[in-house]
């Protein structure tokens, strides 16, 4: 996975490549066979100079070598791609992604050196073929995709290199693995998937003004790139209409089914709750985190959309006062059904452990 710049960097070098070619061949006036029969020389040669851009991996010579043993080439393009003392982990998700917040909440709590790279929202499926959240460990030059996936991966690399006992500890546990954590895991996981499907089906609804998925996949946001941004703004018709068939949005029996199987999940989050502190006990792990965050998006005017955004510990500023923006704009249904939802326990915990916990460490 590369940095946003060092991929700017290749391209600009491929195209450098190829617009040096095309003045040779004019320059030469080269026939339409020749220019054929050198096209693969110039494909190579691109392929040469996007290599040695890229560099090797990290893992290639089993250590980490000093800036001072690389030769200027590589030291220029390390400056180039800013590699110098980065943070081990990169962190790559949209605004709204719920199952992107509950991995950058977990890095936020076990204390992962991390940056994160903001995709606009749908951009990295559309133009990539790629979902989001992806963790990417610079260390072991791995790739990891689904939140799951991440959690685990957190779990068995990271984790037992934590030097401070107490911090290492507290994470096993929060990140711990067993029949409980599992079963909420499928269940979250259905919810996750539920949420999006029924909230979409308001947002994204022909008669319902765009502002509201466009505040959400970054539209406006300042951490998403400009290009991101604008092909949003400009592509967002196309956008939600390829959603409501992706969704099955235009069934209302789907959506009914949705949200009567959120409420199943609900209640059982609210009977758990009612017996123990935490939804695996009494102590806090990864489904809490995990349940938090996929509640989020129906909290919108408490916690995502708030004067002061909780969501992301603050990291979206286009957030701050959204719905203050949206005022009539934002879909009824949604708001009534916010304010049933906070009635109940489990939202509560949601809300309590967003103002404890969001900007807090183990």
């Amino acid at each position: 996975m590369e940095q946003p710049h060092s991929a700017f960097l290749i391209a600009a070098c491929v195209a450098a490549v190829h617009s040096a070619a095309a003045l040779v061949f004019a320059y030469f006036s080269f026939s339409v066979q020749s220019v054929a029969c050198s096209l693969p020389l110039v494909l190579f040669a691109s392929a040469l100079a996007a290599r040695a851009i890229r560099g090797d991996p990290v893992t290639l010579k089993g250590i980490e070598i000093g800036l001072g043993e690389k030769g200027l080439f590589h030291q220029l393009v390390d400056v180039m791609n800013s590699r110098q003392d980065r943070p081990r982990f990169l962190f790559v998700a949209m605004p709204i992604n719920h199952f992107g917040e509950r991995i950058r909440w977990s890095l936020d709590l076990i204390g992962a050196p991390y940056e994160e790279y903001t995709s606009g929202g749908l951009i990295s499926a559309f133009l990539r073929g790629r979902s989001v959240p992806q963790l990417i460990d610079r260390k072991s030059c791995s790739m990891i995709g689904n939140s799951d996936e991440c959690l685990a991966y957190l779990s068995a690399a990271y984790v037992p290199s934590i030097t401070n006992s107490s911090l290492r500890s507290k994470a096993i546990s929060f990140l711990r693995t067993d029949e409980q954590t599992m079963a909420w895991d499928v269940k979250l996981n259905q919810l996750g998937h539920l949420v999006q499907g029924w909230a979409y089906f308001y947002v994204l609804d022909l008669d319902t003004t765009p502002e509201g998925c466009l505040i959400a996949w970054g539209a406006y946001e300042p951490k998403v790139p400009f290009f991101h941004r604008l092909i949003l703004q400009l592509a967002h018709p196309f956008l939600r209409r390829f959603m409501r068939m992706a969704f099955d949005l235009s069934k209302k029996e789907v959506r009914d089914s949705r949200r009567k199987m959120i409420d199943a999940i609900l209640d059982e989050a609210d009977t758990t709750l009612s017996k123990q502190k935490y939804l695996t006990g009494e102590s806090l792990s990864h489904v809490d985190i995990t349940f938090s965050a996929l509640l989020a998006p129906l909290l919108a005017a408490r916690l995502v959309w708030s004067p002061r955004s909780y969501y992301a510990n603050g990291r979206f500023t286009s957030f701050n006062g959204a719905m203050n923006r949206m005022l009539d704009k934002w879909p009824r249904a949604l708001s009534e059904f916010e304010q049933s939802l906070m009635e109940r326990p489990c939202a509560k915990h949601v809300i309590a452990l967003y103002e404890n916990l969001r900007s807090k460490q183990l």
